[in-house]
């Protein structure tokens, strides 16, 4: 007698199935936690830089005996000095990496005059800005710098 040869089941197993699952979901767990470090990593990146122009800043006012300025807005920081005939940029704008919100303490705001001035006397404006929801660097304007992380 012939041995008739029969066709495999055209389907899919439900251990083929599970299996499929499982791996999209270590795929999928993989990805959303890279995702929030590369956030984090952005905000903890930018309040690193922000601390490091203020402090540069701050030290170039109280050595070079000028005004300084740094100019924040929601995309870019730029640096400002203070001129004769007003405050002068002096440098490109430098974007941010992640989300950054600024806010000045004391409300007397010159429209002219950058977010954050740097006095010769190591005095600066009173604010607070926050880089993403974890990362914040605040100034009293008396005491200096001073960053946390949540």
């Amino acid at each position: 007698m012939a041995r008739e040869l029969t066709k495999p089941d055209a389907g899919v197993t439900l251990i083929e199935l599970l299996v499929v699952v499982a791996v999209l979901a270590v795929l999928a767990v993989g990805v959303s936690i890279t995702a929030m470090r590369g956030s984090d990593s952005g905000d903890r990146a930018d309040m690193a830089w922000f601390q490091a122009q203020f402090d540069q800043h701050q030290t170039l006012a109280i050595t070079s005996v000028r005004s300084y300025g740094l100019i924040v807005s929601p995309k870019d920081l730029r640096v400002a000095q203070h001129q004769s005939d007003g405050w002068e940029p002096q440098s490109s704008a430098r974007r941010w990496r992640a989300r950054v919100a600024f806010s000045r303490r004391d409300r007397a705001s010159n429209f002219a005059a950058p977010d954050i001035i740097l006095l010769a006397s190591g005095q600066s404006s009173a604010f607070d800005i926050t880089f993403g929801a974890r990362h914040t660097c605040t100034s009293d304007g008396w005491n200096g710098l001073t960053c946390t992380s949540r």
